[in-house]
Protein backbone atom coordinates (compact mmCIF):
# COMPACT_ATOMS: atom_id res chain seq x y z
CA UNK A 1 0.00 0.00 0.00
CA UNK A 2 1.29 3.15 -0.94
CA UNK A 3 0.97 6.67 0.97
CA UNK A 4 -1.82 8.09 -0.77
CA UNK A 5 -3.47 4.86 -0.21
CA UNK A 6 -2.91 4.83 3.06
CA UNK A 7 -3.66 8.39 3.71
CA UNK A 8 -6.98 7.71 2.01
CA UNK A 9 -7.91 5.00 4.30
CA UNK A 10 -6.70 7.15 7.20
CA UNK A 11 -9.30 9.77 6.27
CA UNK A 12 -12.09 7.33 5.17
CA UNK A 13 -11.14 5.88 8.98
CA UNK A 14 -11.41 9.07 10.81
CA UNK A 15 -14.71 10.27 9.02
CA UNK A 16 -16.21 6.98 9.92
CA UNK A 17 -15.47 7.62 13.27
CA UNK A 18 -16.80 11.14 13.58
CA UNK A 19 -19.86 9.83 12.25
CA UNK A 20 -20.56 6.99 14.75
CA UNK A 21 -19.22 9.00 17.80
CA UNK A 22 -21.78 11.62 16.85
CA UNK A 23 -23.83 13.12 20.30
CA UNK A 24 -20.95 11.01 22.56
CA UNK A 25 -19.96 12.82 25.47
CA UNK A 26 -19.10 10.68 28.28
CA UNK A 27 -18.92 12.11 31.90
CA UNK A 28 -16.76 10.31 34.33
CA UNK A 29 -16.74 10.54 38.33
CA UNK A 30 -15.23 8.76 40.54
CA UNK A 31 -16.57 6.01 42.61
CA UNK A 32 -16.22 4.07 46.13
CA UNK A 33 -16.67 1.29 43.94
CA UNK A 34 -14.82 2.14 40.84
CA UNK A 35 -15.57 4.35 38.10
CA UNK A 36 -19.20 5.77 37.96
CA UNK A 37 -20.29 7.45 34.49
CA UNK A 38 -23.15 9.46 33.21
CA UNK A 39 -24.26 10.17 29.81
CA UNK A 40 -26.75 11.45 27.59
CA UNK A 41 -26.54 10.40 24.57
CA UNK A 42 -28.16 11.97 21.57
CA UNK A 43 -27.75 10.87 18.01
CA UNK A 44 -27.97 11.91 14.62
CA UNK A 45 -27.00 9.36 12.51
CA UNK A 46 -26.47 9.98 8.32
CA UNK A 47 -28.41 7.67 6.76
CA UNK A 48 -25.33 5.64 5.48
CA UNK A 49 -25.24 3.64 8.94
CA UNK A 50 -28.76 3.09 8.62
CA UNK A 51 -29.47 -0.15 6.68
CA UNK A 52 -33.22 0.77 5.61
CA UNK A 53 -34.52 3.97 6.14
CA UNK A 54 -35.56 4.54 9.59
CA UNK A 55 -33.83 1.68 11.22
CA UNK A 56 -31.03 2.32 12.62
CA UNK A 57 -28.14 -0.61 11.77
CA UNK A 58 -27.69 -3.25 14.38
CA UNK A 59 -23.96 -3.36 14.45
CA UNK A 60 -24.05 0.34 15.04
CA UNK A 61 -26.50 -0.45 18.16
CA UNK A 62 -24.06 -3.03 19.49
CA UNK A 63 -20.79 -1.11 18.63
CA UNK A 64 -22.78 2.12 20.85
CA UNK A 65 -23.24 -0.94 23.72
CA UNK A 66 -19.82 -2.38 23.78
CA UNK A 67 -18.17 0.93 23.58
CA UNK A 68 -20.40 2.61 26.35
CA UNK A 69 -20.04 -0.41 28.80
CA UNK A 70 -16.26 -0.19 28.40
CA UNK A 71 -16.05 3.07 29.05
CA UNK A 72 -18.23 2.53 32.04
CA UNK A 73 -16.28 -1.05 33.41
CA UNK A 74 -12.17 0.18 33.03
CA UNK A 75 -10.83 1.17 36.35
CA UNK A 76 -9.81 4.41 35.29
CA UNK A 77 -10.24 6.75 32.26
CA UNK A 78 -6.57 5.97 31.21
CA UNK A 79 -6.58 2.82 30.91
CA UNK A 80 -8.34 0.26 28.27
CA UNK A 81 -11.33 -1.94 28.66
CA UNK A 82 -12.03 -4.72 26.08
CA UNK A 83 -14.96 -6.83 25.32
CA UNK A 84 -14.38 -10.68 25.25
CA UNK A 85 -17.84 -11.36 23.92
CA UNK A 86 -21.09 -9.35 23.18
CA UNK A 87 -23.93 -11.20 21.59
CA UNK A 88 -27.25 -9.22 20.56
CA UNK A 89 -30.68 -10.20 19.76
CA UNK A 90 -33.31 -7.23 18.60
CA UNK A 91 -37.12 -7.85 19.14
CA UNK A 92 -37.86 -4.79 16.88
CA UNK A 93 -36.03 -2.47 14.93
CA UNK A 94 -34.32 0.40 16.65
CA UNK A 95 -35.04 3.97 15.15
CA UNK A 96 -32.14 6.22 14.32
CA UNK A 97 -33.74 8.56 17.28
CA UNK A 98 -33.92 5.98 20.05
Amino acid sequence: MNHSERNSLEKSYDTTMRLLFIGYHPVFKSHPLGCEVESLLELSPEQQICYYPDKLFGGYSAFLMDHILADCCKPTADEPAFTAYLNTSFKRPVPPTA
